[in-house]
Parts: C-alpha cells; sequence; structure tokens
C-alpha cells in the first residue's frame, strides 16, 4: 500500500473563523487557511457562508483520503448554538483537483475532501456552505447579526472492508486480545456471521464467568452467541468510517471551552497546569500556551461533551484495531506502525531537533524515532513528562515505520497518551449505537446527552445496557469503555494494536486524551 503523505509541521489541527457579517480578514491555524470570508445571498430562511481554505500534505490515494469535518456555531446573545446546514445549495468553488462537499444525514457539518487521487496542498476558492438559520428558528435579523464561528477538524477515510480483529496464531495473542474458536485465532470482521468469540480476562458477566459473543461486520452483535443479532448498530468497523487524524489538542479543547458557558466550562476544564498541561484560563477566556499538543487529563466525561459538542461520537475498539491494522493480516504482536518495534523520542538529548521551543515548529530529533511514553522525561524544549505535538513524527520524506502512522494515514495510535474507546467486552459497552452528538451539552453540568453512549443517565454498571438520554442526567459515569494506545506504561505492550486493557473509571490524568470519529455518509 502507498505511504500516506506525512507533516513536516501539524497541518490539521482546527480553523477558527469568526464572522461578525461586515467582513472578515485572514484568518490561520496552523496549515489550515480559511481567507477572504463573507456571508453573501442571505434570504428568509438562508445564508451563504463562502471563504477561500487550504491546507498542506493532503491527500486521496486508491483506498483512502483525509478530510476537513467543518461544523459552524452560532451566538445570537444568549450563548453558543450549533448551525444546521441546508441538504443542497453548497458551493464546491474551484480547486485543483476538485472538491467534494458531503454533507452529514443530520445536517450538522460537512466533509470537504479531494474528488480523485492527488496529495499535496489542497487549496479551494470560492466555497461555500449553505447555511439554514430557518431550521435553528432564527429570522433573517436575528441571523445577519449573529456571531458566527466555522469549526474544522482534520479526519481520516477508514474504507469498507474486511480486517482482523485480534492477532492470536493459535499459540499465543497479545494480552487480552479477543480471539476466535477454541485455538486462539484472530477473526476477520466480515459480512458473515463470526464463530464464537471470547478473550482472556474480558467479557464477564456478573458472576465472574467468562462470556462468548458472535459479530456479523454488517448486522451487529449477538451478545448472548444464540444466532440472533441483539445490537444491529454496534459500530464494528467493518462498514466505512471517519476518524480524527489526530488526538483532540490543547487548543482545540481551549476553544471548545470558549463556547460554553460558564458554569459548563468551569466543569469540563482541568485547573491545573502540569506534566505538560498548558490550558489556562484568563478573563473568561481560555487558551492554552502549546496549542498543538496532545490535550491530557481529559477522562471520558470530558471527551464525550467534546465529541457531542463537535457532532461527532465515540469510536470502538474495534474501529481502533480496523484504522490501525487495515487489510493486512494480523502480526503478532504489532504496534500501530505496522512493526513489532518502537523508537522513543526521549531517548535523544534532546528530543527536539535543534532543542527550538515548543511553538508548533518542533520536530523529533534524528529520523527513526516514531513514538512517544508520555511517562519518560523529554531533554530540550519544555522539558518534563507528558505529552507532545500530535503528529510530531510526520516528516517531510516518512515510511509508516518511522512516522508512527497507521495504515491508513491515522497519527500517534500508539503514541503520546492513551485514549478511551467503547468496549465489546461487557453489557453496557456492547450497548452503544453509535447515534452522533447533536452540538448542544446537557444543563449546567457541560456533559454529553446523547442516547446509548456509555455512561448516559449516570450508568456506572458494566453489567447493565444503556438507555436513551432520560432527560435528567447526561454522560457521567466511565463505563462500558476501556483505554487503547498507552505508551504511558513502562511496558509498552500496551501499546500494542490488539492488546485490550483499562476496563474500568481512571478520572482524568496526565496520559489520557481523546480521539473521536463518524460515521461516514
Amino acid at each position: 500500500m502507498e505511504m500516506k503523505p506525512m507533516r513536516l509541521r501539524l497541518s490539521f489541527f482546527f480553523f477558527l473563523l469568526l464572522i461578525l457579517w461586515s467582513g472578515i480578514g485572514q484568518v490561520k491555524a496552523n496549515y489550515i487557511t480559511i481567507q477572504n470570508a463573507t456571508v453573501t445571498g442571505a434570504t428568509s430562511t438562508t445564508a451563504q457562508v463562502q471563504y477561500d481554505i487550504f491546507w498542506e500534505n493532503s491527500w486521496r490515494d486508491a483506498e483512502n483520503w483525509d478530510a476537513a469535518w467543518v461544523f459552524i456555531k452560532y451566538n445570537t446573545g444568549s450563548g453558543w448554538n450549533h448551525a444546521t446546514l441546508s441538504s443542497s445549495g453548497h458551493v464546491v468553488g474551484t480547486s485543483t483537483p476538485s472538491a467534494t462537499i458531503t454533507v452529514s444525514p443530520d445536517f450538522k457539518g460537512a466533509f470537504i475532501y479531494r474528488s480523485s487521487v492527488s496529495s499535496g496542498t489542497f487549496t479551494v476558492t470560492g466555497q461555500q456552505l449553505q447555511w439554514n438559520f430557518n431550521a435553528n428558528g432564527l429570522t433573517q435579523t436575528q441571523a445577519t447579526t449573529a456571531q458566527v464561528r466555522i469549526y474544522g477538524i482534520e479526519m481520516v477515510y477508514i474504507p469498507t472492508g474486511t480486517y482482523a480483529l485480534g492477532d492470536g496464531n493459535g499459540t499465543t495473542e497479545s494480552v487480552n486480545s479477543i480471539w476466535a474458536g477454541a485455538n486462539n485465532y484472530a477473526y476477520a470482521v466480515s459480512g458473515n456471521l463470526s464463530p464464537l468469540l471470547s478473550a482472556d480476562a474480558l467479557m464477564h458477566n456478573g458472576s465472574g464467568a467468562m462470556t462468548s459473543i458472535r459479530i456479523h461486520g454488517t448486522q451487529g452483535v449477538d451478545n448472548d452467541a444464540n444466532g440472533t443479532i441483539d445490537n444491529p448498530d454496534f459500530p464494528l468497523g467493518f462498514l466505512h468510517f471517519y476518524i480524527m487524524k489526530y488526538e483532540i489538542s490543547q487548543g482545540q479543547y481551549a476553544e471548545f471551552l470558549n463556547t460554553l458557558t460558564t458554569a459548563q466550562a468551569t466543569a469540563r476544564f482541568y485547573t491545573t497546569q502540569q506534566n505538560r498541561y498548558t490550558i489556562s484560563v484568563s478573563g473568561g477566556l481560555y487558551s492554552a500556551s502549546r496549542p498543538d499538543r496532545a490535550c491530557n487529563y481529559i477522562d471520558w466525561i470530558d471527551g464525550c461533551a467534546y465529541t457531542d459538542w463537535a457532532c461527532l461520537r465515540p469510536l470502538t475498539e474495534c474501529e481502533y484495531e480496523k484504522a490501525c491494522r487495515g487489510s493486512r493480516a494480523p502480526l503478532l504482536n504489532e504496534y500501530p506502525n505496522g512493526t513489532t518495534s518502537h523508537s522513543y523520542i526521549h531517548s535523544d538529548n534532546p528530543a527536539f531537533t535543534s532543542n527550538m521551543a515548543e511553538n508548533g515548529t518542533e520536530t523529533a530529533a534524528g529520523t527513526t524515532r516514531n513514538a512517544h511514553r508520555s511517562v519518560s522525561a523529554l531533554n530540550g524544549g519544555d522539558g518534563g513528562t507528558g505529552p507532545v505535538r500530535v503528529g510530531i513524527f510526520g516528516r517531510n520524506v516518512s515510511s509508516r515505520t518511522n512516522s508512527g502512522a497507521s495504515y491508513y494515514g491515522v497519527m500517534d495510535m500508539g503514541s503520546n497518551i492513551a485514549e478511551y474507546y467503547v468496549t465489546l467486552g461487557n453489557v453496557n459497552g456492547r450497548s452503544y449505537t453509535g447515534v452522533h452528538g447533536d452540538g448542544a451539552l446537557f444543563s449546567t453540568s457541560g456533559v454529553a446527552n446523547v442516547n446509548f453512549w456509555p455512561g448516559i443517565n449516570g450508568n456506572s454498571n458494566n453489567n447493565t445496557a444503556n438507555t436513551s438520554f432520560g432527560g435528567s442526567t447526561g454522560v457521567t459515569s466511565e463505563s462500558g469503555i476501556m483505554l487503547k494506545s498507552d505508551p504511558c506504561a513502562f511496558q509498552d505492550c500496551e501499546t500494542r494494536v490488539s492488546q485490550r486493557f483499562g476496563f474500568g473509571s481512571y478520572g482524568r490524568g496526565p496520559n489520557l486524551g481523546f480521539r473521536s470519529g463518524r460515521t461516514a455518509p
């Protein structure tokens, strides 16, 4: 498979555009830029938001592509709300190759990506998204005097297809790896019903006995292995989806906080700057002195809140393995970069090229370092223990191995900080249905309020299925989940693709972060 283009600097991040309807200048965040933005063509129900956009090191190949997930927030004076897009009326603009705009079925945002195979800087001029402000209950006067912000998150498209779940070879497997049948073999998730699936020290019922399940790539999960599908909507990774190319950054999380009410932001803000966490608040405005750095001290509740706000959804452990391994046969004890070894940045002194300040331009020392363990002290830069810039191992000339990239070009899947995923391993997790966030958080607590998300309605029992949002409590518990890609441990086996661990409640921690996704339209 062709290697996806890697980045010298962080090129996804997010772009933020503040529109006051009276004219806007150029706005740039790292290598994604929006400029010449205007609001035109306002009618009694809709308005066109026009802009030029470009980002570097974009690609589309025969298998997949990168894309920008773009969504709009507006404020008429009583707080920020999520804008609804129209089903049509968007203008792709001018670019080489041409751009594609795919609006989500719920009209909460749009994916923007290349229409044909190519790579490099992607520049689109005169692109327009149509805002259906009538669907948000606004009049033309309210809409044309509102503040509007556009956000974008760089994503990677993961195509539909068979992949291996687990890495068992009939003799051994990664710790707690899912395996099929009596001989501990990895299972190829496909459009067929699986044999009995199980795992070591996992999938226990309330009495402690091990439980087996069956899965079907297109039909869902059979919780009691009786041949009948119980949850047809659990995202098993066989069908296509999008995944964030990087973990949530500190800059992204700060901008999220800046759209919440005071009470919500206070609830979702970790106050202590330590372990390379740099978000602070002054005069009610949140900012990160190292905005490109992966955001640690995010727990499941925080991550779900951000995900709901961005109209994304939590990813499952199955989708993690698919995004890492792709269509390749499983390699016993493999890491997301397709090998069985890592080369850590803390082994160098300094850890960053030229010992430069960590201002978003820093790169990893040498050409072979491809991972960072957050408990290991860094030399040079800001020093200390904690996360580094997301995507730091992408270089001008990179292979999958020395960039630490997954099969599909997703970065930092086995590096930097641990990430939360929904598990197949208990009833709580298996009741997840993959519903997307709606852009609005619950009440003053600032928590997600999405049906069947693990922890909804305060469900803290791993053996109790989640339900629809009850209206009084959102996602306030850490249950039905697991950690993946945990590089904090000195036993780096916990960053292996099929390693399964971290079932329980962890709270905020110096090595904990988040990555979200979305079902592809």
